[in-house]
């Protein structure tokens, strides 16, 4: 069983994935938001058997829905028209300034940031889910 992480963005969609024990999220890639994201995204889900996929939810600071949280939405939509494994949203508010905080921290250049962040705030988000749903 693993779990797939996806930070979902207009331009580039981040995935992690989890181990098999569901334990540690690792960051997988980045794909762009082309259309074909569905496809790449389905292909994944064969690839490495998973059995539930974890979107973060772009809300805004107060809760409140935000124009991001409607597209991830209509994304849900689409992939849930095709597959058939749960699908659960789980909060992404700060995430992608705590994965620059830490990136900054270790002196990573705008250009390897740039390249690494959509995957890393994908990884944050499933050991955030694993870490509230899983015993270690």
């Amino acid at each position: 069983m693993r779990l797939l992480g996806i930070d979902f963005g207009d331009k580039y969609i981040g995935i992690a994935i989890s181990d098999e024990l569901c334990k540690i999220a690792t960051p997988l890639d980045t794909i762009l938001s082309d259309g074909s994201e569905i496809t790449k995204i389905t292909e994944l889900i064969k690839k490495y058997n998973i059995s539930k996929i974890i979107i973060g939810n772009p809300l805004n600071m107060d809760g409140s829905i935000s124009k991001g949280t409607e597209k991830v939405n209509e994304f849900i939509k689409k992939l849930s028209s095709i597959i058939t494994i749960p699908i659960e949203l789980r909060d992404e508010r700060l995430t992608t300034k705590e994965i620059q905080s830490r990136m900054i921290e270790l002196d990573l250049s705008r250009k390897k940031r740039k390249k690494k962040i959509d995957s890393l705030s994908a990884c944050l988000i499933l050991q955030s889910y694993i870490d509230n749903h899983y015993e270690i």
